[in-house]
């Protein structure tokens, strides 16, 4: 597991690219954190074949409570052209 560690007081942003179509030679997926790529899966078997949603967790200990803040978050699949995939 690759783990960025978030600072509460700065801004901070993700990224994940997927090149490719999936189970195809040649296609990864590329994971940034604040513009700089952190980690690659080029492995075939580990990328996914259909449109992906963000799931966020939180977790807390004793009495706190986690917070999360976000600006904006966007989640889009883009084919080559421009254009919107379907799912």
């Amino acid at each position: 597991d690759q783990v960025s560690a978030a600072s509460e007081s700065a801004y901070e942003k993700f990224g994940i690219v997927l090149r490719g179509i999936g189970d195809v030679n040649g296609s990864r997926a590329e994971f940034y954190h604040k513009g700089s790529l952190v980690h690659v899966i080029s492995d075939e078997d580990d990328l996914p074949l259909l449109v992906m949603c963000p799931t966020f967790q939180f977790h807390g200990d004793g009495t706190d409570q986690p917070t999360a803040k976000f600006d904006w978050l966007r989640v889009a699949v883009y084919h080559k052209d421009g254009t919107c995939r379907e799912s």
